[in-house]
């Protein structure tokens, strides 16, 4: 079967990745994915006209909080693998 020659040709050269290894490249990877999220959400829709007064509301910042936390979770879940 084709998906057994396959799998024992990808096991076959599998090393073993340092341990601090993945972490960097997950925070890299998620630095370019929110400038990447950030600069096309400002292209498509803009800046919003009371951006300086809504920063001060605390509904702004749960709604940056919560994303941010749960990336912050899944980046140290994932680092732990």
């Amino acid at each position: 079967m084709q998906t057994d020659r396959w799998i024992d040709l990808l096991a076959s050269q599998a090393e073993p990745v340092a341990a601090r290894r993945v972490a960097p490249l997950m925070l890299r990877a998620l630095a370019w994915g929110l400038a990447g999220a950030v600069a096309i959400m400002l292209a498509g829709y803009g800046l919003r006209h009371d951006f300086a007064q809504v920063v001060h509301l605390p509904m702004f910042w749960l709604k940056v909080g919560v994303p941010l936390v749960i990336a912050l979770a899944g980046l140290l879940l994932v680092s732990r693998l």
